[in-house]
């Protein structure tokens, strides 16, 4: 495939797991152990049903129309619908903030349970969030015990879990950044397996180039399953998932191989400043 690499403007943060979008908190209770992480009641369950008829109506086509939503490797998810109604874990990278219902869109009819940065979570809309299967990532040790037991519990119940693997939003961004192992380890322990996935763009054409002047058009591209190595020792297996699976997306992308991706890298404006540059949301 072609490699577009969009026009920007941005100042990435300097530590590739640094976030770059601002949030006006609202909401200071916090997330600690005693926080229901994965609601499973009957009312809870009934607004989100309601929720989903209106999300799938209305934001996935405004998702698809605004990004010219393309999606590839559809196949992948149609042959192994059986495999998959028994609970998964996808990856993908993260670089854009509609990305999620970009996903959504993709991977239609599945509805994901999303593991969420905590700041996104203490805003107004936190509570949409929720509904739309988002999960707050907490800070203390205590509460991240009880987030993933709130995780595996989830696969058993035959869920889509998917997780950003590079931690953090950063727009347009091409390259594929370091992944955090956190997706790999619920996929080994659940024996699930691992959809990869790549978000990736196109320069606007036809009525698109008339008014998308700033962003790119979007392609979802999804890849073979991918399983943990149970041969190999646990810590092995997992880090070989992660390492795996980033190989792939990066092929997936255009991106030939680990040198050309950090040639890419080196093709952006990073901060080199104590204090992140932050965006407010697009």
């Amino acid at each position: 495939m072609t490699l577009y690499i969009p026009p920007t403007d941005y100042i990435y943060p300097k530590e590739q797991d640094d976030h770059m979008i601002k949030r006006k908190i609202t909401y200071r209770g916090g997330y600690d152990e005693n926080y229901t992480y994965l609601e499973t009641n009957l009312w809870f369950r009934f607004k989100r049903f309601l929720f989903q008829i209106a999300f799938n109506v209305i934001a996935l086509p405004i998702a698809s129309l605004r990004f010219g939503l393309k999606v590839e490797g559809k196949k992948n998810i149609r042959k192994n619908k059986k495999i998959l109604k028994q609970g998964f874990v996808s990856v993908s990278n993260h670089v854009l903030y509609w990305d999620y219902l970009v996903l959504q869109a993709a991977m239609f009819p599945y509805k994901a349970y999303t593991p969420a940065w905590e700041v996104n979570m203490s805003i107004s809309m936190r509570h949409i969030y929720k509904l739309s299967g988002a999960i707050p990532i907490p800070k203390s040790n205590k509460a991240k015990l009880k987030f993933a037991e709130s995780m595996n519990e989830a696969i058993k119940r035959k869920k889509w879990l998917h997780v950003y693997a590079e931690g953090s939003m950063w727009y347009h961004y091409v390259p594929i950044r370091p992944f955090k192992k956190g997706a790999f380890l619920f996929a080994y322990t659940n024996q699930i397996p691992v959809p990869p996935i790549v978000f990736t763009f196109r320069k606007p054409t036809g009525i698109y180039a008339w008014f998308k002047t700033k962003e790119p058009l979007v392609t979802v591209h999804i890849g073979e399953l991918q399983y943990a190595n149970y041969e190999m020792k646990k810590a092995y297996s997992v880090e070989e998932l992660k390492e795996r699976c980033r190989q792939i997306m990066m092929q997936m992308a255009g991106i030939e191989n680990e040198a050309h991706n950090q040639e890419l890298m080196e093709k952006y404006t990073y901060n080199t400043g104590d204090e992140p540059i932050l965006y407010k949301c697009l």
